[in-house]
């Protein structure tokens, strides 16, 4: 793996991570839901 400047890691981590929130609450939204 090629080492990246720590702006483009936490970037991409910001990115991933508001991606799996926004999984999983609209996950729990739809089973709260029904």
């Amino acid at each position: 793996m090629r080492t990246a400047p720590a702006g483009t890691v936490s970037a991409s981590a910001v990115v991933v991570s508001t991606q799996i929130g926004s999984a999983v609450s609209s996950t729990y939204w739809v089973r709260s839901a029904g």
